[in-house]
């Protein structure tokens, strides 16, 4: 299964296309949110799949990065089961020549310096 589909899948199990407002249901988007962003999705295509606005992931992305960084524990517990499955799932090697040949604007590109930084390039 790829984790593409993996995401989908919990989108749709722990029902994350609502307007709930409980802390569980807010750390599990944003976590999703970051993964897709990771993967090279736009703010639009992600905020399609979760039924929100574009600022509506780009603030997820924040409270992701801002939770990561302070180590909450919430958010670590709230999320733990995702990262334990979405780990599990198998990701080819990127390839650096075939991500430049399809970056077409700054964003994308930004998106390529990060996953140099993460060695995340075979």
């Amino acid at each position: 299964m790829k984790k593409i589909d993996k995401i989908k899948e919990l989108i749709e199990k722990d029902g994350l296309v609502t307007k709930s407002r409980h802390r569980h249901i807010i750390d599990k988007r944003s976590y999703l949110y970051f993964i897709l962003r990771q993967e090279g999705f736009t703010l639009e295509r992600i905020g399609k799949m979760f039924e929100k606005n574009h600022a509506t992931i780009l603030n997820g992305i924040h409270k992701h990065e801002f939770y990561t960084a302070v180590k909450d524990y919430s958010y670590n517990k709230n999320t733990e089961d995702y990262k334990r499955e979405l780990e599990a799932q198998v990701i080819p090697p990127r390839s650096l020549k075939d991500d430049i040949l399809r970056c077409t604007n700054t964003t994308m590109l930004k998106i390529i310096q990060e996953r140099i930084i993460m060695g995340k390039y075979i």
